[in-house]
């Protein structure tokens, strides 16, 4: 049995076509025959392979993947003019079970803030009428592609005066979506949304002067398609770049073309995705380049219909079918998607074994570990975390310290804060990332390396404010009060000092002996159940709990009035 309530939720009978190969190894032979027979999302199954060197490639064929996600981008493209087709949203598990309010607005209609903004718009709040049009227009969140309603909802809110409303409705007139294409009306509706001061609509003015009409004018179109730019419109972006990139009613500049192009890909515009992956790949208006190419290619080609897969995970996660979720992202983790990759990880790893995943715990390891590496491979570096966390412990795979810490070394290059945080740790241990097995027995050389490190975290957490920041703190400040004591009382004081280092370590979270747990929240409380639950501050007559950040200056000046009390003790005796 496959999907559904209670089976093995990852073999078995095909989803949306997709089967999944009898071993992971021989997956090209497997596609290449789909694809003989028919089934486009085979080319993206292909060009994983080869991208990466998997099965029957013996190493990474880039011009053959990329071959291959170029005419699967090309379907993906034209896919988007489908009217049944929805938007392809990448949706990541982890991170919205870690938000105060999980995955709003993504249960299509029964979601609260769809609800909401229905009642809205159903009381004439144009914005509401203008925020749903626009949703069932793509078919996001969960809401099925329906453009007959897309039109109904704009129409009533362009009425009002709604200048996105205006734009959007522009663009369904001018291109025949969901209506009879009718030009001129697109023009007016441009044109009112421009007059209103809402830039992007001149995009669609200059739309209207490259259409083949004989009123086309390529110099005015650039003008209009350059002030859309210039207001960081993706489509003006696109299209000023190609009249720039091909000298159409304004001088040949394929610098500043290549420049849009790239700024519209930042706004996730797949033409111009698509558009940046041919200049790279042929060498024409960009630097030749297939790993430039592939970096562009295989995003546009996972927009592609079979990228729906990612939907039923998602919806199938919303209604408690783990097993459904998990057969969806396992078939889209086949054909590459990293984000697959992860949530079939994570589904693994929290929700199984329990209802709709009823495997023996040691194969949910094993699995999750498989799909933790997949997505490693695939550039997730806190993946790679997480496959060294699996090595370091044995879970799922026998033990290997050496490889683990090769794990945590490509993870902390690529900027995993968690495994810099490890290697810091590692190596106050004895063990080196940079160079394994020499770090062992260097004596204040690790110390200073390590204090180096420590530094360079912190400084990082901080301009990125994310959740290692605190953690960082501790570590750092833990490793300089260490360096202060060596430097002011000599060699004596490293009991002292070590102490000190060790309580902190304690204090910010363990990462390296449980680093899946949550960190600083877990270090947190465990040290308001040392220092007393019932701590509060009294402000007027108003008592509060004390605040993390609060605890985490409490936590820090406990360590130094430790350290103090330490050294005049040692003093005195």
């Amino acid at each position: 049995a496959v999907a559904g309530k209670g089976g093995d939720p990852s073999r078995g009978l095909p989803i949306r076509g997709v089967t999944l190969p009898p071993r992971h190894e021989a997956g090209y032979l497997h596609h290449l025959e789909e694809f003989l027979g028919g089934k486009d999302h085979a080319l993206l199954g292909m060009a994983h392979r080869a991208r990466l060197g998997i099965g029957e490639f013996a190493e990474p064929r880039c011009e053959v993947a990329a071959a291959y996600y170029r005419a699967a981008a090309d379907i993906a493209l034209k896919a988007v003019e489908n009217s049944e087709a929805s938007a392809v949203e990448f949706v990541r598990l982890s991170d919205e079970v870690e938000k105060v309010e999980a995955f709003t607005g993504q249960r299509g209609e029964d979601d609260a803030l769809v609800k909401y903004q229905q009642n809205l718009a159903e009381a004439g709040d144009a914005p509401a009428q203008a925020w749903l049009g626009h949703r069932y227009y793509w078919g996001a969140g969960g809401l099925p592609r329906d453009r007959a309603r897309a039109l109904q909802l704009l129409g009533r809110a362009a009425e009002a005066g709604n200048v996105e409303a205006q734009y959007n409705l522009g663009v369904m007139h001018a291109y025949g979506h969901g209506v009879e294409r009718n030009r001129e009306e697109g023009v007016r509706l441009f044109r009112a949304a421009a007059d209103q001061g809402y830039v992007a609509a001149h995009n669609g003015l200059a739309l209207a002067l490259t259409d083949g009409a004989s009123d086309n004018n390529f110099t005015e179109a650039f003008i209009h398609f350059n002030r859309s730019a210039q207001s960081g419109n993706a489509d003006g972006l696109y299209n000023a770049a190609l009249l720039l990139r091909d000298g159409r009613g304004v001088e040949k500049d394929e610098v500043v073309a290549l420049a849009y192009l790239r700024r519209a890909v930042t706004m996730d515009h797949q033409t111009a995705r698509v558009a940046l992956g041919w200049m790279h790949l042929e060498g024409k208006g960009a630097p030749q380049s297939c790993s430039a190419a592939l970096s562009y290619l295989k995003p546009a080609a996972e927009r592609g219909p079979w990228g729906a897969l990612l939907r039923d995970g998602l919806d199938a996660y919303l209604n408690d079918d783990i097993g459904g979720a998990l057969a969806s992202y396992e078939a889209a983790a086949e054909l590459g998607y990293e984000v697959a990759q992860s949530n079939a990880a994570w589904l693994y790893t929290e929700r199984c074994p329990g209802a709709g995943c009823m495997l023996p715990h040691a194969e949910t390891r094993k699995r999750a570990l498989h799909f933790f590496q997949m997505a490693a491979d695939n550039g997730n570096a806190e993946a790679r975390r997480k496959v060294g966390d699996a090595l370091w412990y044995g879970d799922g795979v026998s033990a290997n310290r050496s490889a683990a810490v090769h794990a945590y070394r490509i993870a902390a290059a690529a900027g995993d804060m968690q495994s810099r945080f490890n290697h810091v740790a590692l190596l106050l241990q004895g063990e080196d990332l940079d160079a394994p097995g020499t770090a062992r027995g260097a004596g204040g050389d690790v110390h200073a390396r390590a204090r180096t490190l420590a530094a360079q975290l912190y400084a990082d957490a901080s301009r990125s404010g994310s959740g290692a920041l605190y953690p960082a703190l501790v570590l750092h400040s833990a490793l300089e009060a260490r360096a202060w004591a060596l430097a002011s009382y000599g060699r004596g004081a490293r009991g002292i000092a070590w102490d000190a280092y060790s309580d902190a370590r304690r204090w910010a979270g363990g990462w390296l002996e449980r680093s899946g747990a949550s960190g600083l929240g877990e270090s947190l409380q465990g040290l308001r159940e040392q220092l007393g639950e019932g701590w509060t501050r009294r402000k007027g007559r108003r008592e509060r709990k004390v605040s993390d950040r609060q605890m985490l200056h409490l936590m820090l000046a406990a360590a130094v009035l430790a350290l103090l009390v330490r050294l005049l003790l040692s003093l005195v005796g």
